[in-house]
């Protein structure tokens, strides 16, 4: 199967919770290491295996367990990894962007500074060199408040929207949302889906990604981490 053919089998199966998986390979370096009626799995160019199986038969996915870090969406493959070494964590929900640029003054945010790196690590899992990297990659912008800095957000390295970010002397202020907003206005610019990854406990993070119009998948994923 082609690339645009495993992509139209998964919108017609269910577009929005392999929203990442179709995103997924349309990136210059992925690698499809396995799609049939059984499932898919995709390598993205930062070495994540984005897969999912469509039957409580996954042993297929056997050759495909070549990296550390697996996304899994539905509780078919989850069940096969937990029995294969690999270890989950909190399942998250996969929002999806449909509608139209938003096209905001975005002029209070601009790529997140050096100088920014470690208080930006500091609220977000202590993940410095991950916070370097992203922006390294320019993948990351910050926000200012009354010439202060005030929250980041950015995509992560598989294409989510994500590591969105207020600092609390600014928050209720609705710098979320606006930072949020350019995050899916630069999607739409760049060709990509705007979607993004929400962990099922995470209610304010959900009711804003339902106040901004972006639409919820019906499955699960968990990312899961093989064991040490």
């Amino acid at each position: 199967m082609t690339n645009s053919e495993i992509s139209d089998m998964l919108r017609e199966i269910d577009a929005i919770s392999f929203c990442d998986i179709i995103d997924t390979l349309t990136l210059e370096g992925s690698r499809v290491l396995h799609a049939s009626e059984r499932g898919v799995a995709v390598r993205s160019p930062s070495l994540t295996i984005m897969a999912v199986s469509f039957s409580d038969d996954s042993s297929w996915m056997d050759s495909c367990m070549t990296e550390d870090l697996i996304a899994a969406h539905g509780r078919y493959l989850r069940s096969y990894l937990l029995d294969n070494g690999y270890d989950d964590a909190e399942p998250c929900y996969l929002y999806l962007y449909r509608g139209k640029p938003f096209n905001e003054d975005y002029s209070l945010i601009s790529p997140l500074a050096e100088e920014h790196a470690e208080k930006a690590a500091e609220n977000y899992h202590d993940a410095l060199d991950y916070i370097h990297e992203r922006i390294e990659a320019k993948k990351i912008w910050q926000i200012v408040q009354d010439g202060s800095f005030a929250g980041f957000a950015g995509f992560h390295s598989e294409g989510a929207m994500g590591m969105l970010e207020i600092l609390p002397e600014y928050r209720r202020r609705k710098l979320g949302e606006k930072m949020e907003k350019f995050l899916i206005d630069k999607s739409i610019e760049e060709g990509h889906p705007a979607y993004c990854n929400v962990y099922v406990s995470n209610t304010a993070s959900q009711a804003l990604q339902e106040k901004l119009g972006l639409v919820r998948s019906g499955m699960l994923t968990w990312w899961m981490h093989r064991k040490v």
